[in-house]
């Protein structure tokens, strides 16, 4: 755990945290707020019949209760897209994107080991998660208490609701962090971008970290098509493949990276 390392990746999420939190705070309040006004005739319309019984009931829970709503909400993509912007997002991206979140020069100015770095980055994603939850959890009890439904709120049950969220947005964010490590945009950045990410996968590939590697290409300009004196889309399959083979990189590598690593994480497969 480096502290310097997550002093700096706190300020450079603290703005984006605040936004989500505020997204989510307001969402969550808006819930009871819609089991107030519609909760009631939708309930009246089930009970007539026109739509079956069954198709309130999930895992055991009443959909037009005021808890089943706050489920509803929790799982609505509204809710998974607020949170993944740290579960997924920040995580997917948390070592080629330490040049764009100003992060990289902490990095080199101080040598931090591999699980350091790892453990800093979760236990600040953990954070960032843990807090928009909360965010979550106030927003449903202030909006329960706005809408006049305290009473029916089972608030013993909140502390379970945000563990329970926190292990399993945990956990994603634990496998996006442990998945792999992304080097975008190859033969379209500047010459000095590109050696050094060309030298960051030969020091992962001599760390035998070879089955953690993906690379992105990304080609989304117009300068990036060979027509416009871009490299195009081959570049990873031609060039770059030449380009570590003269750096010592053999064919089974480069088959592990562009092959089976990301059939391993299209699949999911261990």
């Amino acid at each position: 755990m480096s502290w310097t390392f997550f002093k700096h990746l706190w300020r450079s999420q603290r703005a984006k945290l605040l936004i989500v939190s505020v997204a989510i705070f307001g969402w969550s309040t808006f819930l009871p707020v819609i089991y107030q006004s519609f909760g009631s005739q939708m309930k009246a319309l089930i009970d007539s019949g026109v739509i079956p019984k069954q198709f309130t009931s999930f895992g055991g829970g009443d959909v037009f209760s005021l808890g089943g709503s706050i489920a509803l909400g929790y799982i609505h993509p509204i809710s998974i897209i607020l949170v993944s912007i740290f579960a997924i997002g920040l995580t997917t991206s948390a070592v080629a994107g330490e040049r764009q979140r100003g992060t990289l020069e902490v990095v080199l100015a101080r040598p931090l080991s591999r699980r350091t770095l790892y453990a800093t980055l979760f236990v600040g994603v953990l954070l960032f998660i843990g807090i928009v939850l909360a965010a979550a959890i106030a927003g449903t009890v202030v909006g329960s208490a706005a809408s006049g439904l305290l009473g029916e709120l089972a608030a013993e049950r909140l502390p379970l609701l945000w563990l329970n969220g926190l292990l399993m947005w945990g956990a994603i964010a634990a496998i996006g962090l442990a998945a792999s490590v992304s080097f975008d945009r190859l033969g379209v950045t500047n010459p000095y971008e590109h050696e050094r990410m060309v030298e960051l996968v030969l020091d992962l590939l001599r760390a035998r970290l070879g089955a953690h590697v993906l690379f992105s290409q990304d080609v989304c300009w117009r300068s990036d098509y060979v027509a416009y004196g871009g490299r195009g889309y081959a570049y990873v399959l031609t060039g770059l493949r030449e380009e570590l083979r003269e750096l010592g990189v053999s064919e089974e590598q480069f088959q592990q990276i562009v092959v089976e690593n990301p059939r391993r994480a299209l699949t999911g497969a261990a």
